[in-house]
């Protein structure tokens, strides 16, 4: 493993440190959970893959000040697929983040039933509604594919483990788009996106869509309908970006370029069940790059680990006697064979 210990070395010493800050309190995927299933949902993949980029994360939460304001030094804020809502105040310390600057990662899960004609924005709340302040409308609705999909339990489930190949034109993206059917990427489960009214000075880009007869499972019988069930391509990833102001004090990677954002529809995307998938951790890997402001980072070499070769007294006994008692044993054979052949002429000429 030289060359990824190499690279994660050297940016160590050639880049200062960073902060990543992941909310805690919430039921957050970055929490430890004892609940069957969470060793798989878990996301201590993530986390490495940001420590191998220079970043020390850390949590965040009430206790550490979420409720008065986010950290001066935090290069960025990730909310993994929170279960209980955020309150008021720490969406406040949210959203003067974003307004000084601040980059927000952030994935949701369609874990709560889902709204087929979703509030008025006035009547947004949480985590939600400071998306759909920014054009980002969430509906949270597991989607399947009866055509493109992943096997997993070779069950009619497996059609909520969606593959897709549809990367759109964002640097988030762009390393995988640059090769898209050699990097499939698998989703869970996974809720969509809509876009609403951005800000003005502000662009919202699609970063990933669904492949073409995605639709939206309302029954969650992972079988296609009609209805309300309408085959798309759903938007499983936004981007938004725009100029804003800086806070007081900020020492994180936000200065400049102001506000981001990234949004993924599915959590499970960045889970350790799926980051095992490559074009997974390449698509994070680009996407933290993005936002926080060091454009693409093309990841860290992926080459396999070179496995250590055992050779033991015992595996070469066989080769050792081979020679030694095999070839002499196939001339006896040989000979015994021709001796008593039929027909053989013997000496005096008598048959």
């Amino acid at each position: 493993r030289f060359d990824p210990t190499f690279l994660t070395k050297l940016l160590e010493v050639s880049r200062p440190k960073r902060k990543a800050y992941f909310t805690i309190g919430h039921g957050e995927r970055n929490e430890t959970s004892t609940a069957p299933g969470a060793q798989k949902r878990g996301v201590n993949r993530l986390r490495t893959l940001l420590e191998e980029r220079n970043f020390n994360v850390v949590p965040l939460g009430i206790a550490e000040g979420l409720g008065q304001e986010v950290p001066a030094d935090a290069a960025l804020v990730a909310v993994i697929a929170p279960t209980e809502e955020l309150l008021a105040n720490e969406i406040e310390s949210l959203r003067k983040f974003l307004a000084g600057g601040g980059r927000l990662l952030v994935f949701l899960e369609p874990e709560r039933p889902a709204e087929q004609d979703p509030p008025p924005l006035q009547g947004r709340t949480g985590l939600v509604g400071l998306l759909a302040e920014y054009g980002m409308i969430y509906q949270s609705v597991s989607h399947a594919n009866d055509r493109f999909f992943g096997r997993y339990t070779f069950s009619r489930a497996d059609r909520s483990l969606l593959v897709t190949i549809r990367y759109q034109d964002h640097p988030a993206a762009a390393e995988l788009r640059r090769a898209a059917r050699q990097f499939p990427l698998l989703l869970l489960g996974s809720g969509a996106w809509k876009k609403g009214k951005v800000p003005p000075g502000m662009e919202l880009r699609e970063v990933l869509k669904g492949m073409p007869g995605t639709w939206p499972d309302w029954n969650g019988n992972f079988t296609f309908d009609g209805g309300p069930e309408q085959r798309a391509e759903p938007v499983l990833a936004l981007a938004l970006s725009g100029s804003g102001g800086n806070r007081a004090g900020q020492t994180g990677d936000t200065k400049n370029g102001g506000p981001r954002i990234l949004a993924f529809a599915d959590a499970d995307l960045a889970s350790d069940f799926l980051l095992h998938n490559r074009a997974n951790g390449m698509l994070l890997a680009d996407g933290i790059g993005w936002l926080a402001g060091k454009g693409p980072t093309g990841g860290l070499p992926t080459v396999e680990e070179d496995v250590r070769l055992l050779h033991l007294k015992t595996d070469d006994l066989v080769w050792f006697y081979l020679p030694v008692f095999g070839a002499p044993m196939i001339v006896l054979a040989l000979g015994y064979f021709l001796a008593l052949r039929p027909g053989r002429r013997l000496r005096g000429g008598a048959r």
